[in-house]
């Protein structure tokens, strides 16, 4: 299964927390972005308690991170 996170984060920290977040297990790809969310992850997982241990396990407890919001892929299309 895939599914996006998108991340909040202190002010200041972005840089820290995008470095971070790569890290992780799962984690495939991760952005700086503007907008109301300053990164978003992209994970896989092959269940969905091992998303949640990436989401809230990992990614959640990274000092910096403020909350997330988590987008489980329902269908994907490439070209």
């Amino acid at each position: 299964m895939k599914a996006y996170i998108l991340i909040r984060v202190e002010a200041g920290k972005e840089n820290y927390v995008l470095d971070e977040i790569i890290k992780v297990e799962g984690v495939r790809k991760a952005s700086l972005v503007f907008g109301p969310f300053d990164i978003i992850a992209e994970v896989e997982a092959l269940s969905h308690d091992e998303l949640d241990k990436t989401v809230s396990g990992s990614i959640r407890r990274i000092a910096g991170v403020k909350d997330s919001l988590t987008l489980v892929v329902a269908e994907e299309k490439t070209k």
